[in-house]
């Protein structure tokens, strides 16, 4: 029997270092910006979740809406993007 890996795909570190994986790769943030130093979470429900983040490559304050019906009527309603921005 393998060991499984404790970070899952609900837990803040795999969430936000997936958002700053992508941000990278979309050169819309330094590569440095990729290695999580810390981070703290403002919010969390199931229409948004909030995160101060501090990189190596600077402080990032991250809004992130979650794919469920609700988020997505809340932030059509708002006239928010749907889509991650970091």
């Amino acid at each position: 029997m393998t060991a499984t890996n404790p970070v899952t795909r609900n837990m803040p570190e795999y969430v936000i270092s997936r958002i700053l994986a992508d941000g990278v790769d979309r050169r819309k943030v330094k590569a440095d910006a990729a290695s999580l130093i810390s981070f703290s979470q403002h919010l969390d429900n199931e229409v948004q979740q909030q995160y101060s983040v501090k990189t190596q490559g600077g402080d990032f304050f991250i809004k992130r809406w979650p794919c469920s019906e609700q988020a997505l009527e809340r932030a059509s309603a708002m006239g928010q993007p749907q889509e991650i921005k970091a």
